[in-house]
């Protein structure tokens, strides 16, 4: 029995191979399906039919309308990993000088596990390397006065490292003024992002903030 030529392993009858239709049909049928976009009514049904899975598989999930590929350990979307957090009430120091890392509260949204975790709630890991889109908002108190409200995404901890992405600054406040935030992240290697915050307005003031990562290319310079 001969294989493809595009090296997929996929089996068929060769000259000198005895005729039967059975091996055959069941060759290609075998070894093309699990190398097609397979559709399934939901995870559940995918798990209970492809219980050996292997990288580079693709699946589709009606339920949730998704293309997934498996990693080699698990299935991931298709889409770019993504995630949004928000945090309704988080205070935030006065400093004259010193950024804090903000708590992101918890996860709203996401399509890949880990992005964000309760047990590093200031951080949105970039699980793959890549570049990634930065984005959300910070609703700045009247408690903020007459002075000014700051942000910035850091990369893996860095106060210098480049490029940045910044939020918008906020001269005072009477409440509930909104600094935008956007800007890219480009990750050599996986690793995080956390937005620092400064206040001076000699209190602490509380915060509601979104902010989210999702990743819009594989390229790394």
């Amino acid at each position: 029995m001969a294989t493809d030529a595009y090296g997929q392993s996929v089996p068929y009858l060769d000259y000198t191979d005895k005729p039967d239709l059975f091996v055959l049909g069941k060759g290609l049928t075998d070894g093309l399906t699990p190398r097609s976009v397979m559709r399934f009514a939901n995870a559940t049904v995918r798990a209970s039919t492809i219980t050996s899975p292997v990288a580079g598989m693709i699946t589709w999930l009606a339920d949730v309308q998704r293309l997934d590929i498996h990693d080699g350990s698990a299935w991931v979307p298709v889409e770019g990993p993504q995630v949004q957090t928000y945090n309704a009430s988080a205070n935030l120091t006065s400093s004259a000088t010193v950024y804090s890392a903000l708590n992101l509260g918890g996860q709203v949204s996401g399509n890949y596990t880990g992005m964000w975790s309760a047990g590093n709630p200031t951080r949105l890991t970039g699980p793959l390397a890549g570049t990634y889109s930065v984005s959300g908002y910070v609703l700045w108190p009247a408690g903020l006065g007459g002075t000014s409200g700051r942000a910035e995404f850091r990369q893996n901890g860095s106060s210098t490292a480049a490029p940045h992405a910044h939020v918008s600054t906020m001269s005072g406040s009477s409440g509930n003024s909104a600094s935008v935030a956007s800007g890219i992240l480009v990750f050599s290697t996986p690793g995080y992002a956390e937005v620092y915050a400064n206040q001076s307005s000699g209190g602490t003031i509380a915060l509601t903030y979104a902010f989210g990562m999702r990743r819009i290319s594989a390229a790394t310079s």
